[in-house]
């Protein structure tokens, strides 16, 4: 349903449609998008479900848990916000 909100927006970057897509969500979610250039997280405005930043070396990782970072060696960073969208863009 989210994937059908999303392709069906008439938005013009992948992160509006995205936005525009939570908006008709309603309960508890966090969400990863990967695109060909970019990793989308997102967390409901409630922050009922966890969603957490990572990173190893130069990469961002996200989890929902914090101690999935502890098996591939990555750092916590910080956790998303309630209702935050981050973007993390390839390097060129």
């Amino acid at each position: 349903m989210i994937l059908h909100l999303v392709a069906k927006s008439h938005r013009p970057t992948l992160e509006e449609k995205i936005m525009e897509a939570v908006q008709h969500i309603r309960g508890a979610f966090s969400m990863v998008f990967l695109s060909k250039d970019k990793l989308i997280a997102v967390r409901d405005p409630y922050g009922f479900r966890p969603l957490a930043l990572g990173k190893k070396g130069n990469c961002f990782v996200f989890a929902s848990e914090t101690c999935a970072f502890d098996l591939i060696g990555a750092t916590y960073e910080r956790d998303i916000k309630c209702g935050e969208m981050l973007v993390v863009e390839a390097e060129v």
